[in-house]
């Protein structure tokens, strides 16, 4: 049988009359003459396909040749080359968006109106995030990021703007295409400084064998293992290499080191159902525990992660806090930020850096609710930033620190005046000329401080836990001196007790219930007399287990707050003490 032979040749020919298109002097531009089989030789090129500067304006004529054993057969097509007469415009497109480390990719300029130069750039240029031979390598162009179509290599892990400046004669245009590139790093366990990685997609590794990391010894100089944390709800993992000797394991875990477990995985050749998992919450760990010093011959593992983004939005930063004060006081910010997932950062200080910038002075923080001591007069501008994975919020307040000049006038209020031993009592400083020292006082003094706060504080929480009625005294203290306000029967408690034991309520005290529904029963009564009104003869109402039900309380005052209890009778004999009741 005879052996066919292929081979391909282009000619480009013209002329230089621009006018007539219907004349053509053909003109050999360039002669490359390279000898075939045959003793023939072709024009120009022969490569499969190339590239060609056209030196002058006109029209041309591309013609393609293509040979083998048994014939020829060609191809002519017709070129029309002009001088640029606007700036270029930019444009072009990759053959892929989403690569691994150390992968390559080629880009190709689509750009329009004759651009003669050409420079591509990423952006940001240098994350960091991988790391190679034990040295962190950007991202870069090969043969040369002012190419008119490079090939970039992928050595850097993160998202990445892709941008593209192209010029002629007569200007410049710039395209950049947000989040075009995508790099999934690769991440050795407990190799290097990298512990944690925030990209929502790539894989963590272990060598294995004696040359690799898979060895008691490098594991145990980062016990902690490796976290992936992109702003994600679900993190999915795939697990594509796995081959561990016995005993040695890697563990899956949610949300952190401390977090769940979702899988532990030892041994080899894993079978399909065990190599997919999802991880709720958006952050998964991955933690290594290794038994053998002798790991010749293992493959270690290969974990690959995807993940899918926040259904949430980003916070909305928002405290509460006094507006002005006085010098000496150490105000208390109230965070009342929403979102999820949040973290926080303070100036406290009014020179615009957030956070830390002043540890040994203690200024500024990161804490939920921060706090200062102000101790010169002035204006502050306080601003919180809450942040989470998606964005940040900044809220600011304006306070007024004016100088102490005179004694504190006390005052305070209370958040209700009745109510019953169980329930919680709320006190609030109104004292006037900025104390900075309070000291409270309760007659009967059987009372229980809640939240943190005691009889320092200055908006103190508490039990009342004698049922009677109290007297609050508050001492409030500046530099300047000291003043005391007493309040008589400021607040007065009662206690709980069975609905059939009759309480004696005062009258005018805002307590009561005037009607109650549940299910079909619908009562009304009078408040305060009798304080319980038997009527389980009158109206009744089926209730079934591991059913939920809802009981309304009414009441025809409403100054104070009112808290409800509910007393169940089962066997319907107005008894509520029966065993099994309450």
């Amino acid at each position: 049988s005879s052996r066919r032979r292929h081979t391909r040749c282009a000619r480009v020919t013209g002329v230089q009359s621009v006018l007539f298109r219907s004349t053509y002097t053909p003109y050999i531009t360039t002669r490359k003459c390279t000898p075939q089989w045959s003793g023939m030789c072709y024009i120009d090129t022969t490569n499969t396909n190339f590239r060609w500067s056209f030196p002058n304006r006109g029209f041309y004529k591309v013609k393609l040749k293509v040979v083998n054993n048994f014939g020829t057969d060609s191809i002519e097509k017709k070129v029309y080359v002009d001088f640029p007469s606007v700036k270029p415009t930019a444009s072009f497109f990759s053959d892929r968006r989403t690569v691994g480390f150390t992968d390559q990719l080629n880009y190709y300029d689509l750009s329009l109106n004759g651009p003669t130069q050409w420079s591509w750039w990423l952006n940001p240029g240098y994350i960091g995030a991988s790391t190679f031979a034990g040295a962190g390598l950007p991202n870069s162009w090969s043969p040369g990021s002012t190419i008119q179509n490079p090939q970039l290599n992928a050595l850097d892990g993160g998202n990445f703007d892709v941008c593209l400046m192209v010029s002629n004669a007569l200007g410049s245009d710039t395209l950049c295409k947000h989040n075009y590139l995508t790099v999934n790093n690769g991440y050795m366990m407990c190799n290097g400084s990298d512990s944690v990685s925030r990209l929502s997609s790539g894989y963590v590794y272990d060598a294995g064998g004696p040359t690799g990391n898979y060895s008691t010894t490098t594991t145990g100089n980062c016990p902690a293992g490796f976290r992936v944390a992109p702003c994600a709800d679900t993190v999915v993992i795939y697990v594509e290499r796995f081959k561990l000797l016995a005993g040695d394991s890697v563990e899956i875990l949610q949300g952190g080191a401390g977090g769940s477990r979702v899988k532990k995985l030892g041994g080899s050749n894993l079978p399909d159902s065990l190599r997919n998992y999802k991880v709720a919450g958006g952050i998964a760990f991955f933690k290594m525990t290794t038994t053998n010093t002798n790991t010749a011959g293992d493959s270690g593992f290969a974990i690959r992660w995807s993940s899918t983004p926040a259904s949430y939005g980003k916070p909305k930063a928002g405290f509460t806090c006094p507006t002005t004060i006085y010098t000496g006081y150490t105000l208390n910010y109230t965070n009342t930020s929403v979102g999820v997932k949040m973290s926080y950062s303070w100036d406290t200080n009014g020179d615009g850096i957030y956070g830390l910038d002043n540890p040994a002075m203690g200024l500024d923080s990161v804490v939920t609710n921060a706090s200062r001591l102000f101790t010169t007069p002035g204006i502050y501008n306080v601003c919180l930033k809450a942040y989470n994975c998606v964005s940040a919020d900044t809220f600011c307040r304006q306070i007024t620190v004016l100088p102490m000049v005179s004694k504190p006038i006390a005052d305070f209020t209370v958040s209700k005046t009745s109510g019953f031993t169980t329930d919680t009592f709320y006190f609030f400083d109104k004292s006037l000329n900025g104390p900075n020292q309070w000291l409270w006082t309760f007659s009967p003094s059987n009372v229980a401080y809640l939240n943190g706060t005691s009889a320092t504080s200055q908006n103190p929480v508490v039990f009342l836990n004698s049922a009677t009625c109290y007297t609050v005294t508050l001492k409030a203290t500046n530099a300047s001196g000291n003043d005391t306000k007493i309040i008589s029967n400021i607040a007065c408690t009662y206690t709980y007790t069975s609905p059939g034991t009759q309480n004696a309520i005062p009258s005018g005290t805002d307590i009561g219930i005037s009607r109650v529904t549940l299910g079909s029963i619908d009562t009304t009564t009078a408040l305060q007399t009798p304080t319980y009104l038997s009527m389980y003869n009158e109206q009744k109402t089926t209730l079934y287990r591991g059913v939920n039900y809802t009981v309304t309380t009414y009441r025809q005052t409403n100054y104070d707050p009112m808290t409800t209890k509910v007393w169940i009778d089962y066997n319907m004999n107005a008894q509520f003490t029966d065993a099994g009741e309450t």
